[in-house]
């Protein structure tokens, strides 16, 4: 079963109030508990103005263009559209979502295209001093875009003291080609997830255009991956014409890193496509995940964490990276954190599903099944209720009712749970089930076998000869894997 799944429903998860910091990470200075650092931005989705022509993907694409631009800052931290975009276009008392957010300003705006006019206009807040620090509006022709965002960023790096020049970046010649890009990437993503073949026509119709632009070959290669079941061919020839126009684009490179890990199950190259990624975007959050995730496969928890924590720095109201951020922590050994992790996502949404069986992983490993019991009994996902039960009951030495809720567990959730069967039986001791369901997961190239390093629950078949063959199988260092980390 692939944790994945729950970054494709993370907005429906997010929480409806973000707290404040925890009491053991909270600076002296008052500002920095409510504001983050002085370097700190969310561009909140602009107002759609278009009046009569409905133009949402124009209010969230051009601040998706600002927030990409100003990950390249590796001085400034700009939060992700994940968490930025959930709290709209800033109805709400700018400090409020500011303070919610972590960041000192919030960048606002309302935008519209008329014809061939492009009508803008932006507020910079300081939240620290609940005041407009800086505002424009312009009434534009399309293909003076370029300036107009070049001026925005100005501004907001004047404000915010970042010295040297902005680097400079190019829209795509045919700004119509924009356009259709900018509606495919809306099409993509929330709230309109789903729309893929219709994000797959607008990514056409801007190649049309302008055949060399990269970022549109790599939004073909995305629509073809976020298909059922995905087109992994289309999607690699898509991303390799991406490559062709722009070599060491970070977002195709991200792209990459994706497959690298996920399908073509080579850890190493995808830890390195997600790490030079970052090189060229550096407080990009999305690309933090990516390359936390490539290096958890290989077995560097700590390096893992630390990119974790990078990103919900930048991305706040994201939860699944939250309970990644637990995952890595567990493998790394430290448990106490991992629990106070979870603890701090269960705060924001109580109904997060996996969060309370994964505490009762931990609590299993601590050698506290009673607690683990608890755990389980409060956790609302159906499946993850069923799995973190059979481990406090193996903990137990209920056995007997242990191997009742496996068989049914097999017999239920056998096609997409092998990983967690394999899980299960290895900790009860049954040592020939669990490399068979391990065999079953490999076949079907069960996500959960991305994280079987440093899986604590799977240590009683470290002494298997089995067990270093399916390490060489997928490609992994037998060094660090041993029974005794």
């Amino acid at each position: 079963m692939v944790l994945a799944w729950f970054v494709l429903r993370q907005m429906s998860y997010a929480p409806a109030e973000l707290g404040g910091l925890s009491s053991d990470s909270r600076p002296h200075d008052a500002a920095s508990i409510y504001f983050g650092p002085r370097r700190s931005l969310a561009v909140l989705p602009f107002t759609d103005r278009s009046g009569e022509q409905d133009q949402p993907w124009l209010a969230q694409g051009l601040p998706r263009e600002l927030i990409r631009r100003l990950a390249a800052e590796e001085s400034v931290q700009v939060t992700a559209p994940t968490s930025a975009f959930f709290f709209g276009n800033g109805s709400g008392k700018p400090e409020v979502i500011a303070q919610r957010l972590q960041v000192s300003y919030l960048l606002l705006g309302e935008a519209a295209l008329r014809d061939s006019t492009l009508l803008l206009s932006v507020e910079l807040h300081d939240a620290r001093r609940e005041a407009i620090a800086w505002q424009g509006a312009w009434e534009t022709d399309l293909e003076q875009t370029d300036t107009l965002i070049s001026e925005v960023l100005s501004a907001v790096r004047a404000e915010l003291g970042v010295s040297g020049a902005a680097a400079v970046e190019a829209l795509p010649q045919d700004r119509q080609a924009w356009l259709h890009y900018l509606q495919g990437r809306y099409l993509l993503g929330p709230p309109a997830m789903g729309e893929v073949i219709a994000a797959e026509r607008k990514f056409r119709a801007a190649l049309e255009l302008q055949p060399d632009y990269s970022r549109a070959w790599q939004g073909l290669a995305e629509s073809f991956l976020a298909g059922s079941p995905p087109n992994l061919e289309n999607a690699e020839a898509a991303l390799f014409r991406a490559f062709e126009s722009e070599p060491q684009a970070p977002d195709a490179l991200g792209l990459l890193s994706y497959m690298q890990r996920n399908f073509a199950w080579d850890w190493p190259q995808a830890t390195e496509s997600a790490l030079l990624a970052l090189e060229g975007r550096p407080g990009d959050a999305r690309l933090m995940v990516l390359a936390s995730r490539a290096l958890f496969s290989l077995g560097r928890f700590e390096e893992a964490e630390s990119h974790l924590l990078d990103s919900i720095k930048r991305d706040p109201v994201n939860l699944a990276t939250r309970l990644s951020l637990g995952l890595a922590q567990e493998f790394k050994g430290d448990l106490d954190a991992a629990l106070a992790s979870y603890r701090v996502l269960l705060g924001l949404n109580p109904e997060f599903p996996a969060a309370h069986a994964f505490r009762a992983r931990i609590k299993v490993l601590q050698d506290k099944p009673d607690s683990a019991m608890k755990e389980s009994d409060e956790e609302p996902d159906a499946f993850w209720k069923d799995y973190s039960r059979a481990l406090a009951l193996i903990a137990r030495d209920d056995l007997g009712e242990a191997a009742s809720l496996l068989e049914r567990i097999a017999r239920e959730q056998g096609e997409s749970a092998s990983f967690q069967l394999a899980e299960l039986n290895a900790y009860a001791g049954n040592t020939e089930q669990a490399f068979e369901w391990l065999a079953r997961a490999l076949e079907r190239k069960d996500g959960g076998l991305a994280g079987v390093g440093g899986n604590r629950l799977l240590h009683r078949l470290h002494g298997d000869p089995r067990w270093n063959e399916l390490l060489t199988r997928m490609r992994l260092s037998l060094d660090g894997y041993d029974s005794s980390d």
